[in-house]
């Protein structure tokens, strides 16, 4: 007999949540885990991400193939992920590009709530759906579906899509 996982005896109905996994929005450090209106910001928008961000594109590292696909070294993701967590910064001078665009995809991945929110996600899914065949109305109704999410994150999606256009740029060089 095959003992179940914490996961099956929540999908089982027997347990409410996970007892392996933190709460979401409870974690102990300055980001990860952390509600986003919770986090350390400049001009709006998480400090890990514009500095994640900045070095991706100071450093030369928005030229490397497969910049998102790669992963990078496990203890370096680590020694990023723990510096940014404990005291709000790290000095990514001295790490693979690789591994700070890893540590960035995490913070994303342990956000408690999607960058699209939960509540609004159907919002964005139906303007998909209904405007797929017009350019025009699909921007505006994606336009209005950001500006019905929180402003925190509305923020932070702009933000990455600007910066994603800049990655894209030298993906076609």
């Amino acid at each position: 007999l095959k003992r179940k996982s914490p996961e099956d005896l929540v999908n089982d109905g027997i347990l409410k949540t996970n007892p392996t996994l933190p709460e979401p929005g409870t974690g102990l450090g300055k980001f990860f885990n952390k509600n986003l209106s919770e986090v350390p910001k400049i001009d709006g928008i998480p400090s890990i991400v514009v500095e994640c961000a900045n070095y991706l594109e100071n450093s030369g590292g928005m030229r490397e193939e497969g910049l998102f696909r790669v992963p990078g070294s496990a203890e370096e993701v680590n020694a990023i992920t723990t510096a940014f967590d404990s005291v709000g910064s790290c000095d990514l001078s001295s790490y693979e590009v690789s591994s700070v665009a890893g540590s960035l995809k995490l913070f994303f991945r342990n956000m408690p709530e999607p960058l699209f929110t939960f509540d609004h996600y159907s919002d964005f899914i139906n303007v998909a759906k209904q405007c797929s065949g017009d350019e025009t109305a699909l921007l505006n109704g994606l336009t209005n579906a950001l500006s019905s999410i929180p402003r925190d994150n509305s923020l932070l999606v702009v933000y990455l899509l600007r910066f994603l256009l800049k990655c894209s740029h030298y993906y076609s060089e």
